[in-house]
């Protein structure tokens, strides 16, 4: 049985693809890549086990393991790697039945993420640690944060001190009970959404608002006059 594998990396200026297989081979002239040298470096290909649910389980999420990738480095061929970004960058590993086999006969057993490079035995050999595709959504949905700039009346509406670095609120359907943020306490501006909103109901301990208008800017906001028992908003700022 024969692995192939390729991983893709940045050094800083342009994307690079590296092939590996557990011995060397070469795809023939009219396959997709042509005349490409696979080098054999691939001590380990790793192990790779999926389940339906968690292991053990049979409810929850899908869970997915896998061993490090193990190449040779034993004559420094991949010291250069050192310098270079593999967080988050593909990986894909094929099997052939034998370094005779047709390239074009190669079945994928495995599409995933690069996590990081184990360099800690770097003169023999280099780990790669994959993950499953998952990893590239194991990251915040909402990017977005309070500078916490806002000290004082104006058109900003980024929170005080205490929001600083807070995630700004993210609403999709419909949301009750919502707590709003102060994201301008000093013109009573509150932000229930950092997404655009279709409609926004105001209560006072329970007793509902009346709205009185809906502004398309910040400033138009903070310019109204709101009379007691009343509100405005600026749905396209959550506001």
């Amino acid at each position: 049985m024969l692995y192939l594998v390729e991983i893709d990396a940045h050094n800083g200026a342009a994307l690079l693809t590296f092939r590996f297989a557990t011995e060397a081979y070469i795809t023939s002239p009219s396959d997709s890549p042509a005349n490409t040298i696979y080098e054999p470096r691939i001590v380990d290909p790793g192990s790779f086990s999926a389940n339906l649910y968690n292991a053990g389980q049979t409810g929850g999420s899908a869970s997915i393991g896998f061993g490090d990738l193990i190449l040779a480095n034993a004559d420094g061929g991949l010291d250069a790697w050192f310098d270079y970004g593999f967080d988050g960058r593909r990986i894909e590993i094929k099997q052939l039945a034998s370094v005779a086999s047709s390239f074009s006969s190669a079945v994928t057993v495995f599409k995933g993420t690069i996590e990081t490079i184990d360099t800690t035995d770097a003169w023999k050999t280099l780990r790669v640690r994959i993950f499953d595709n998952r990893l590239t959504l194991d990251r915040p949905l909402q990017v977005n944060r309070y500078a916490g700039t806002t000290l004082g009346a104006g058109n900003t509406a980024e929170g005080t001190e205490d929001l600083r670095d807070q995630p700004k609120p993210l609403v999709f359907g419909k949301v009750y009970g919502i707590r709003p943020y102060a994201a301008n306490p000093f013109d009573g501006v509150f932000q229930v959404a950092d997404n655009a909103v279709n409609d926004i109901d105001v209560f006072d301990g329970g007793s509902p608002l009346t709205q009185v208008g809906n502004y398309t800017s910040l400033a138009a906001l903070i310019a109204a006059t709101v009379l007691p028992g009343r509100y405005a908003t600026c749905f396209s700022l959550g506001l």
